[in-house]
């Protein structure tokens, strides 16, 4: 059976820079999704919040940008301002976990208020130029919070659902609930995509087995961490001298588009630290990399460490679920000047 593979939105690693690099060398991937949209003035437009993804160009792959909102103005307002710019869908984020959010009704913090969701549809919905399709988890605070969400879904043209089998209060901790996931793919009239915990090859030939309707998946940091993976499962396999030249051509390609900014010396290198908190787990030993990395305050040094890098063993499958099980409970963010 043919599937969907969909590189996941991770605000402040999968910008357009990353994006273009990524899928420019390595396969698998069908589609990306852009990380949120928000904090837009409907009442005045300002496209400097569009940077990300205006102008949409001819990108050899599809792109669906993203917004997070509660206020159905702001989001038909971000959905026409992108509709104007050649995008024919755009994501509702109702699954971003992090506090700030959450707590302001926003992402995921609005699962446990179904009637305030159904309001923002009945709002939106008549409105748009664009197909409306939601990324959202099983719920805010435990997984039963969805299914009364899942019914008031079921009576909108929404272009699709990716659930995320995880609550809210999870934030990226413990373990994925593909059961939970089942019944609401079951109770869903829509096409819904699967998302959590796809960390390597086995895993995710074990989630193929435990949801065997499934024909559409989205991974985040598993790819994050092996940019090989989509392409393997995709049956695309690719030596290791090859798997060596494309890491360093992505790794320098994101590296001089971020410096072409004209960013301080320590921004641009925490931003590359953000990128190796996840990409270090290719390696044999990437734990211990990304600690030295992380006190390296110099270009010229810490490119010289990443040509080391480069040529250490990749790592097998269990020390990717290690690495996975220890780094990711929260993500990396430096602190620039």
């Amino acid at each position: 059976m043919s599937f969907e593979l969909s590189l996941a939105p991770v605000k402040g690693i999968t910008e357009r820079l990353y994006r273009d690099a990524f899928m420019g060398n390595f396969p698998g991937f069908d589609k990306v999704y852009a990380p949120f949209i928000s904090g837009v003035n409907y009442a005045k437009v300002n496209l400097s919040k569009f940077s990300d993804v205006i102008p949409a160009g001819n990108l050899p792959y599809e792109t669906i940008p993203q917004v997070v909102s509660i206020d159905a103005d702001e989001i038909v307002a971000v959905c026409n301002v992108l509709s104007n710019y050649g995008y024919t869908q755009v994501n509702w984020n109702l699954g971003c976990p992090f506090a700030q959010l959450a707590e302001k009704m926003k992402g995921c913090g609005i699962l446990p208020y179904p009637e305030k969701i159904r309001t923002i549809l009945d709002r939106v919905i008549p409105r748009l130029k664009v197909k409306l399709s939601v990324k959202t988890r099983l719920g805010y605070y435990d997984c039963y919070e969805l299914e009364p969400v899942i019914e008031i879904f079921n009576h909108y043209p929404l272009a699709g659902i990716i659930l995320h089998a995880r609550t809210g209060k999870q934030l990226y901790s413990g373990h994925a609930n593909p059961e939970r996931f089942l019944e609401y793919y079951r109770l869903s009239k829509h096409p819904m995509t699967y998302n959590g915990d796809i960390i390597h090859d086995d895993k995710f030939l074990g989630l193929k087995q435990q949801l065997p309707e499934v024909t559409s998946w989205m991974i985040g940091r598993g790819a994050l961490i092996d940019p090989f993976l989509p392409g393997r499962l995709k049956g695309r396999l690719i030596a290791d001298d090859e798997k060596r030249f494309r890491l360093k051509k992505f790794h320098d390609q994101l590296f001089e588009g971020i410096r072409s900014k004209g960013f301080p010396e320590q921004k641009t290198l925490g931003q590359m630290k953000a990128f190796w908190h996840y990409q270090a787990g290719i390696f044999s030993g990437g734990r211990e990399f990304f600690k030295q990395l992380k006190k390296i305050q110099d270009s010229q040094s810490y490119l010289n460490f990443v040509n080391e890098m480069m040529a250490h063993p990749f790592a097998l499958q269990p020390e990717i679920e290690e690495y996975w099980s220890t780094a990711f409970n929260k993500v990396y963010s430096p602190q620039s000047p």
